[in-house]
């Protein structure tokens, strides 16, 4: 066996007094039904049986010394020991029902140790079924306590076996008399004082508890009011000196014995009650507010001061941050200079081709008279000739040259190089100012998305504590476990984080809760795990709009694959982003091309980079890969929170849109991707609402019907499934030929309230 720790020590011994404590609880000096209960709850929360047993059964010995005594706690250390065996042998895990019947069987020597009379028998089965319900709320509370920990609020049904336990704990504290002095009522006073300074209102129900537990014994009602009005006199004297509160609770009890003179006050009860009250009093302030950490009462002000603080300090990086890559991608921009000027090339390398063969001549003077000037002049044409077209042939040398020198071969073969050491010096030059444009272009859209980050970090985030407690406490109410709950404001942007247990994570009632509470309708936008158990669900105040959609295509006659690419992607919890791509022709090669671009579309959507330098970044990209083959592009961006879309264009036909009152038909225009080096989109800002059909369509559709068949599809057929108005365009589009692939793609908003 381990070596025992103190920590140990102290749970054990802690057990062993609770055992004494509940083996004394007696109702009306002859019912003892609390014996059994925390055992069984102890045992099936995973506790040593074979250290619990001894002290079990020797704290009941200390209530009650008598050889029934003896069976009776003897009986449950046999029956659990053995039935643990058992389950232990046939591999079966011990449930609830399982240690309840256990339990039930271990008290049946009830019937049999007292004799056979009737009033034993009534009097057994009175004890056994208040003892199986105090067995339930042990178990209850023990795996609250030991198993999950009481880090986590309780629930309703956790706060009921609760009160029961301190209950029967009070009444057993009561039924230790000596020579008519009651230890219960120091511990009663520091509950009182303990309970209104901690738990604040909720502190009067354990006040009253206490109270209804000690009047068990002889049904004193005088002292569950003593109480009662003890609890509401400490909580209303919460907020002043601990000792006043000590106080108050003395002269309360003073008037208690003038007035009523009932059982069980003497003035040793009156010391020991003001010193329990006292012991509190005395506590140091750092004591107290350890205990208000522990209860939960403490929210965490400092600890939210500093997360704002934090998202500020954050923002100054950001900007700094941004403000860097901001100037790396001027830096870039400067840095694109190109080849120099074409004419003044040709003339740089005629010069140059000039004093290669013609410096070295004997005839040099001669030509220069006859010219006039330099032979780089005569040369110049020559090369421009050979720069032009890509090689140098013997009808481009001039005429002046094929007359008079003998090195006209040179001159050829000289040009000839030139023109292919220009064409590969252009080329590279090109390309790496390609990739310095693009560079620029990426550095300008990641600083460009961490400036708009530092706007939304820079914002004060406000916290709502009183709905955060109220959050957790009806959810403990509706029996889920919430160890933490952060309700907190972003501009009109409500959001919610809770710490559940994994086992309540698909509840539905938590989303229900959440948009009473904050009187406003919540979506889950994420979750992560804690803990041990525990998950973190993140909710945030749910857009006006959703979106249904619903899509239909088909390839044109004899390919294998289509051309057209399409993606439906939420971004974040307010945007839908709704894209065809329509690569060159159909086939392997056009789906590769319109993949990759799609591909491209939505990784910088979902990075949060700004449309015009995702397309733009998107255009140099495809543009430089040096393959004839173009996309077009149509995408729609829906703001389902703001209630709007954004009809972005690139090659593409046009969309039609259906509201109740009209149908509109949204122009396309622009070059399709990867043809020119610069691109500027078509884009169109469009109003929606609930009700409003979108058809977003291929270039195969639109050569068979055209947009105003489209429309007039739209129109005809008034029905509010977007899957049913796809299939009749596409429909429609085949009957008039399958000379291209088709893609469809219809969507309707609606109201999510």
């Amino acid at each position: 066996m381990n070596k025992i720790r103190n920590k140990d020590l102290v749970r054990l011994l802690s057990y062993f007094v609770l055992f004494i404590l509940l083996g004394f609880a007696t109702i009306k000096g002859d019912i003892r039904p609390f014996y059994i209960g925390l055992f069984v709850g102890l045992v099936y929360c995973r506790q040593n049986l074979l250290l619990l047993a001894p002290l079990y059964i020797c704290a009941m010995l200390l209530a009650e010394f008598s050889w029934q005594s003896l069976i009776l706690a003897s009986s449950p250390v046999v029956v659990l020991g053995s039935a643990y065996y058992i389950h232990f042998l046939f591999k079966k895990r011990v449930k609830i029902m399982h240690i309840l019947i256990y339990s039930l069987i271990s008290q049946l020597p009830l019937f049999f140790v007292y004799g056979s009379g009737y009033d034993i028998i009534v009097n057994s089965l009175i004890r056994i079924m208040i003892s199986q319900i105090f067995t339930l709320s042990s178990i209850v509370v023990c795996y609250a306590v030991l198993v999950r920990g009481l880090r986590y609020r309780l629930t309703i049904d956790e706060g009921l076996a609760g009160g029961i336990v301190v209950l029967a704990v009070s009444l057993g504290l009561y039924c230790i008399e000596i020579s008519n002095v009651h230890p219960y009522y120091f511990f009663l006073g520091f509950a009182i004082l303990f309970a209104g300074y901690v738990f604040a209102e909720k502190g009067l129900i354990l006040c009253l508890l206490m109270g209804i537990g000690g009047a068990l014994y002889d049904i004193n009602v005088a002292l569950i009011a003593f109480t009662a009005i003890g609890g509401v006199i400490v909580y209303s004297l919460r907020k002043t000196n601990p000792f006043f509160m000590a106080a108050a609770l003395l002269c309360l009890d003073v008037a208690f014995a003038a007035v009523t003179k009932y059982n069980g006050y003497n003035y040793i009860n009156s010391i020991l009650l003001a010193s329990g009250a006292m012991v509190f009093a005395l506590l140091p302030d750092k004591a107290k507010n350890t205990l208000l950490s522990l209860a939960g009462t403490d929210r965490g002000y400092a600890t939210r001061t500093i997360v704002n603080r934090n998202r500020l300090e954050l923002y100054t990086k950001l900007t700094g941050i941004s403000s860097v890559l901001f100037e790396m991608q001027g830096t870039l921009v400067k840095d694109v200079k190109g080849m120099p000027p074409l004419a003044e090339s040709k003339n740089f390398l005629a010069v140059e081709l000039a004093k290669k063969y013609c410096a070295t001549c004997s005839r040099i003077s001669q030509c220069e008279a006859t010219l006039g000037c330099a032979t780089s002049s005569v040369i110049y044409d020559m090369v421009s000739r050979a720069i032009d077209k890509g090689k140098a042939t013997i009808v481009d040398v001039p005429a002046f040259l094929t007359e008079r020198c003998n090195k006209v071969k040179d001159f050829l073969h000289g040009s000839q190089e030139i023109a292919e050491l220009y064409g590969a010096k252009k080329e590279m030059s090109d390309t790496i100012d390609n990739s310095k444009l693009i560079m620029s272009e990426q550095v300008s859209g990641i600083a460009g998305m961490l400036l708009e980050l530092a706007k939304d970090v820079k914002k004060i985030v406000s916290f709502d504590s009183d709905r955060e407690a109220r959050i957790i406490d009806e959810l403990a109410y509706k029996n889920v476990v919430a160890s933490e709950a952060v309700v907190f404001s972003d501009g009109d942007i409500v959001n919610a984080i809770i710490v559940v247990r994994e086992a309540d994570e698909g509840k539905a009632i938590i989303g229900k809760l959440l948009s009473k509470v904050i009187g406003s309708p919540m979506i889950q936008s994420s979750r992560s795990t804690h803990s041990a158990g525990m998950v973190s669900i993140s909710y945030v105040s749910a857009p006006k709009y959703d979106i249904i959609f619903g899509e239909s295509g088909s390839l044109k006659e004899g390919s294998d694959k289509s051309g057209d690419t399409k993606s439906i992607v939420r971004i974040g919890t307010d945007k839908v982003l709704i894209a065809i791509c329509d690569g060159m022709g159909s086939g392997k090669a056009a789906n590769e091309g319109s993949n990759s671009a799609m591909s491209l579309v939505e990784s910088f959507y979902k990075a949060g980079i700004d449309d015009t330098v995702v397309l733009s970044l998107i255009n140099k990209l495809l543009s430089v890969r040096n393959e004839e083959n173009f996309q077009t592009l149509d995408m729609c961006v829906f703001n389902l929170r703001k209630g709007y879309a954004d009809f972005i264009k690139l090659g593409a036909p046009e969309s039609v849109v259906r509201n109740k009152e009209s149908i509109e038909i949204v122009g396309g225009g622009a070059l399709p991707l990867g043809i020119l080096d610069s691109v500027k989109p078509c884009v169109t800002r469009r109003h929606i609402n609930s009700g409003d059909m979108i058809a977003m369509i291929s270039d195969g559709v639109t050569d068979n019907i055209g947009a105003e068949g489209v429309a007039r599809i739209c129109e005809q057929n008034k029905t509010t499934n977007p899957q049913t108005l796809a299939d009749l365009i596409v429909e429609d589009a085949e009957y008039i030929g399958k000379s291209d692939d088709k893609t469809v793609i219809c969507c309707r908003l609606f109201y999510r309230i």
